[in-house]
């Protein structure tokens, strides 16, 4: 999976950018639900769309291994090139998604952005893409997964191991805490 853009083998140059926003998985090697579905969702518009790139944005948050590197491999694993896929891999935050998103497509002109996530995300994420000149006419594209999906994914993780980062985030997700997860 490429850190930076680069030249497909086809010579096409990307039209369409995907943001693909990250979500902690719940250990190094435990993606969420809700992580997976982004990334599907992300996979199924790729393959509509060929002339896509997948720019997967996300720090490391559980471990070593950063979100947008997971969702790389999650992407490749479902068939996308990794000539396709971009990884930003500092972001800790949907303001830092999207700022050090920007940087990545400084420059290049797209006809059509979307950015993907899971609807109550992108209900506040998309006020905050827009205020930067590359995501104004921006599109949200939400995945299917919602909160008792998450919710039971982390009951049944933690059912098998504790761990009190994740606890905290079940805590706060049953609070109904925005950006929580």
């Amino acid at each position: 999976v490429a850190k930076r853009p680069v030249a497909r083998a086809d010579k096409q140059k990307p039209t369409c950018a995907v943001i693909v926003l990250g979500n902690e998985p719940l250990d190094e090697t435990t993606p969420t639900i809700d992580m997976v579905r982004r990334v599907l969702k992300a996979v199924e518009f790729a393959r509509e769309n060929p002339d896509a790139l997948l720019v997967m944005t996300g720090g490391p948050t559980a471990g070593s291994i950063s979100e947008a590197g997971m969702m790389g491999l999650i992407a490749a694993a479902r068939g996308v090139p990794a000539a396709r896929i971009v990884l930003e891999e500092k972001a800790r935050s949907t303001r830092e998604n999207a700022s050090l998103s920007a940087s990545l497509l400084a420059g290049r002109k797209f006809r059509r952005i979307v950015v993907i996530s899971k609807p109550s995300h992108l209900e506040w994420a998309m006020a905050i893409f827009r205020q930067l000149a590359v995501f104004r006419t921006a599109e949200a594209l939400p995945c299917s997964v919602d909160d008792k999906e998450v919710i039971a994914q982390m009951q049944e993780y933690l059912r098998n191991r504790e761990n009190p980062r994740v606890r905290r985030r079940l805590e706060n997700l049953l609070k109904n805490e925005k950006g929580t997860d």
